[in-house]
């Protein structure tokens, strides 16, 4: 009886065990979609197309990228995909006069 006991709640363990793999993945894949937009967001800041979130993927080009990601300012003013998020507005009191 115990042997019986044992085979079956081993394969409970197989199916859990598949099913944690397959959530892991899914939270994996919505983790990178999600980590894709505000890399996307810095490179349209920089001025390069979201396309180049790709490039990341290339081992030694991605090191290159990060670094740029992480120190090149952004370019001031508008660019292609909108306005300077830094830009300083003037206060309110000068729009008036």
């Amino acid at each position: 009886m115990t042997t019986i006991g044992i085979a079956s709640s081993a394969g409970g363990v197989g199916n859990d065990l598949e099913a944690a793999q397959g959530l892991s993945f899914l939270i994996s894949i919505i983790g990178t979609v999600l980590m894709a937009f505000p890399i996307v967001k810095r490179l349209h800041d920089i001025g390069r197309p979201g396309s180049h979130y790709w490039l990341l993927l290339v081992p030694i080009y991605s090191l290159y990228l990060g670094v740029i990601l992480l120190f090149q300012k952004g370019i001031e003013g508008e660019n292609e995909y909108g306005s300077d998020p830094l830009m300083r507005t003037p206060p309110l009191s000068e729009h008036c006069t």
